[in-house]
């Protein structure tokens, strides 16, 4: 519990930043620029699952779903999901342990790009809460996780392309962590959706 109050009193600091960094560029945060947009990306991640007694490599294709308030090249924030339909993959699995597992987030982020606009670097951080489905005795582990990220987005005429590299870490139920790499890749079609 003590950790989730930390985890939302992070996260609305980060808000609260990048809103008081809008007003001081003279700009409305909440202009008629921003929108609710649903957005997507597409992972290859590369996780390591530390148990009592072993280090489990799991890799594969993974996606996250936004929903979120977005100011197109400034911030957004809002709901993630992740992944819808995705494996995570890995050869000789201990038991306890298949070897395919999914492994789902949900949870809220923020994307914000922190330098001026001329220069379209981009962070983003998660917090989330955690399910590992090991498709196997162990079943469904719970916990959380959060997400540190930095990319770079191009906008070629209204469709932002934005390579990210991202790495989570995560707590689950039986002494069980995670940590891992996610190199991603969004487009977003700003003048379409």
């Amino acid at each position: 519990m003590f950790e989730s109050i930390i985890k939302l009193s992070f996260f609305f600091l980060v808000i609260g930043f990048m809103l008081a960094d809008g007003i001081a560029q003279g700009q409305s945060t909440l202009d008629t620029k921003g929108r609710i947009r649903v957005r997507a990306r597409e992972h290859f991640e590369r996780i390591n699952i530390q148990t009592d007694e072993d280090l489990i490599p799991y890799s594969g294709f993974t996606n996250t779903i936004n929903l979120w308030w977005e100011v197109p090249f400034s911030y957004q924030v809002g709901f993630a999901g992740s992944p819808l339909l995705a494996k995570l993959y890995t050869k000789d699995p201990p038991v306890g342990f298949s070897d395919a597992i999914t492994l789902i987030h949900l949870g809220i982020e923020a994307k914000f790009f922190p330098l001026p606009k001329g220069l379209p670097i981009f962070l983003r951080l998660g917090f989330y809460d955690t399910t590992l489905d090991t498709r196997s005795e162990t079943d469904k582990l719970k916990g959380s996780s959060e997400l540190f990220g930095a990319g770079w987005e191009f906008n070629f005429s209204g469709i932002g392309v934005a390579p990210e590299m991202a790495w989570r870490y995560g707590i689950l139920e039986q002494s069980v962590r995670f940590q891992g790499t996610a190199p991603a890749i969004g487009v977003h079609f700003y003048k379409l959706l």
